[in-house]
């Protein structure tokens, strides 16, 4: 799973024309090329800036319908794929995370090589821009403006073979069976690695952070796998938040004996099924694991299990949790940041989620996110499905997929996103800095962007391998 670095002429290049932005009817127009993707929810600010990446200077606008559905047109810019100079509109959903990055590609094609029109392999996608409204470079949607569409390519915080174990399965897709040749159909490739972070509400931060006695508080690794596998449900006899804290130190207030909360994502989540793997071994360890806590372990006064559908939901449930003075938990990415919301980011074992604890192998909370298309449906079927404009075939998409993805990963074109909370829950893959030595000096802008991003560490592509240093 290994993927090219570009040089940096070819990623800074520009096209020659004079650039300008797209309005929606220009982004609706038949001549724009319109490309579908779903999956991953945890870092949806990360694919869509690093979309904008691909795009001429100034001809970038945004469109949202929600948090987890999400637009972006541009002018490709010169040099950077077969679709320069081009008109391109993506509309991406993040609903139901991951696991829609993996099943609505790999159902696309049946054993026999025919296109199978699966419902549920369909997502609703932005696909007339043109009764968006707002002015650029934002633009705000509404219900007129969704049709269903599949996906072209899907995006995953883990490799498609975790989603095969049933708690990792989409719900759309729980009666089905991820099959041999439908992962041999996909093209898949890392593009960056993404540092997960457990979330608690401001109140318990504080608690803890006081007695402890430190600014930023940790939760053993322990305690978080019993919390999450749905152990620490008897707060009434010290089984529930009183184990967080040792002897002497319980906080007074009645919401260390309150409800454990826990923030959870849906099956088919990857920061759900990174979270598995990571704190109970869920899908790596068939006979010696423990089963995620779900909405069915809910027991007023005891537990407490939200499940959400993509992130936002997770950090709208610590937000409320923490408004009516209560503990939570909950899985969010450290792509988010806390801002003025009601949650923060605690240590784990000691160590502080950050992209640096991350690439040095201190802090292992890391899995390696992967973009994958549906071979056989992109080279035979597509454009029976969804006509390209005139001009731009099969293999010209696929060129800009690959494109996009091979740029994703590299750490100048990481350091190119302009939003800091996203660049901080993202670190390169070791093998995408040509020529990179650890304590490599050179004040280029290759050798910092080098620096900055590049990991030490690595799963090899497995989620359930131990991350090894390899640099």
């Amino acid at each position: 799973m290994k993927i090219k670095v570009l040089t940096s002429a070819c990623l800074l290049a520009l096209g020659a024309s004079q650039a300008h932005a797209l309005n929606p009817a220009t982004s609706a127009a038949a001549n724009t090329v319109k490309i579908y993707g779903s999956g991953a929810s945890a870092q949806i600010n990360t694919i869509t800036g690093l979309f904008g990446t691909l795009c001429e200077a100034g001809t970038q606008d945004n469109y949202s319908f929600s948090g987890n559905l999400r637009g972006v047109s541009c002018t490709v810019k010169a040099g950077v794929s077969q679709l320069a100079g081009r008109n391109v509109f993506l509309s991406y959903n993040a609903d139901g995370g991951s696991g829609n990055g993996v099943y609505p590609i790999a159902k696309l094609v049946d054993s026999g090589g025919a296109f199978t029109a699966s419902t549920p392999a369909q997502r609703p996608q932005i696909v007339d821009p043109s009764v968006c409204t707002g002015t650029s470079p934002n633009y705000t949607c509404n219900s007129a403006a969704l049709g269903n569409r599949w996906s072209d390519f899907g995006v995953s915080d883990v490799e498609p073979a975790m989603f095969a174990f049933p708690l990792n399965t989409p719900a759309d897709f729980a009666s089905t069976t991820l099959e041999e040749f439908e992962l041999a159909n996909l093209d898949v490739g890392s593009q960056f690695q993404v540092v997960f972070g457990i979330a608690v509400t401001n109140k318990l931060y504080d608690d803890l952070a006081a007695a402890q006695g430190v600014a930023v508080p940790s939760i053993s690794r322990t305690a978080l796998s019993s919390l999450l596998g749905g152990v620490l449900t008897d707060p009434a006899s010290g089984l529930g938040w009183q184990v967080l804290f040792t002897p002497g130190t319980l906080p007074a207030g009645s919401a260390v004996t309150g409800a454990v909360n826990i923030g959870r994502r849906v099956n088919g989540s990857g920061t759900q099924t990174a979270a598995n793997a990571y704190f109970l071994d869920y899908g790596c360890a068939p006979t010696a694991n423990l089963v995620p806590a779900d909405a069915s372990y809910t027991t007023p006064g005891n537990i407490v299990v939200n499940e959400g559908s993509g992130t936002s939901n997770v950090i709208s449930f610590l937000n409320a949790r923490n408004a009516a003075g209560e503990y939570a938990i909950g899985l969010v990415s450290k792509e988010n940041a806390p801002g003025t919301g009601g949650w923060k980011h605690v240590a784990i074992d000691g160590v502080i989620p950050s992209r640096d604890n991350a690439k040095l192998g201190r802090y292992d909370y890391v899995y390696e996110q992967t973009m994958q298309w549906n071979t056989s449906y992109i080279d035979n079927h597509r454009t029976a499905q969804y006509a390209l404009p005139a001009g731009v075939t099969a293999a010209n998409l696929k060129d800009f997929l690959s494109t996009f993805r091979v740029r994703s990963g590299a750490p100048l074109v990481l350091e190119s996103l302009t939003n800091a909370n996203t660049k901080e829950g993202i670190t390169a893959l070791p093998n995408d800095a040509e020529g990179y030595i650890f304590n490599d000096s050179a004040v280029t802008p290759e050798g910092l962007a080098n620096k900055k991003f590049v990991s030490r560490m690595t799963r090899g592509g497995n989620s359930c391998s131990k991350p090894l240093w390899v640099k």
